[in-house]
């Protein structure tokens, strides 16, 4: 697992690489934090697109990034998320702590600040009608 970081002014990006497990959660969680409290970070995107398995040690990695941006007064928002992490992390209640969207819409309303069209929110309708279609295992048994 590995991180690549990106920071322009007050907003930074993580885009999170391989598997968030026990074994590295420690080495992303002070790699990210170090970047935002050196660039003094008021917005985060942590990118799950190239994340290929997430185990309980990566909803601790969104848990305390989201205390640590609202102890700066910041926003944290989940990206990217393929619908097999997403599906764990509403179940977790991260959807009540993060904004979950599509980089698309984020960019758009950093740079813009343009409301979403019909068309984005019917899209947005749709994935979430779509994870509710996505069974989930534990132990092998479906929930």
């Amino acid at each position: 697992m590995s991180v690549q970081i990106e920071i322009a002014e007050e907003y930074c990006i993580a885009r999170l690489i391989g598997e968030i497990d026990h074994h590295n959660a420690k080495e992303l969680r002070e790699a990210i934090d170090n970047a935002v409290m050196t660039g003094q970070v008021q917005e985060l995107d942590l990118d799950f697109r190239e994340v290929s398995f997430m185990d309980s040690s990566g909803i601790g990695l969104v848990m305390g990034r989201y205390k640590l941006m609202q102890e700066l007064g910041g926003s944290l928002h989940l990206v990217n998320i393929a619908g097999h992490l997403k599906k764990v992390m509403m179940l977790a209640g991260l959807d009540r702590l993060a904004i979950l969207d599509k980089p698309e819409q984020r960019r758009r309303k950093v740079l813009s600040a343009e409301p979403a069209s019909e068309e984005e929110m019917a899209e947005t309708r749709s994935v979430e009608e779509e994870l509710e279609e996505i069974p989930l295992e534990i132990g092998g048994e479906e929930a």
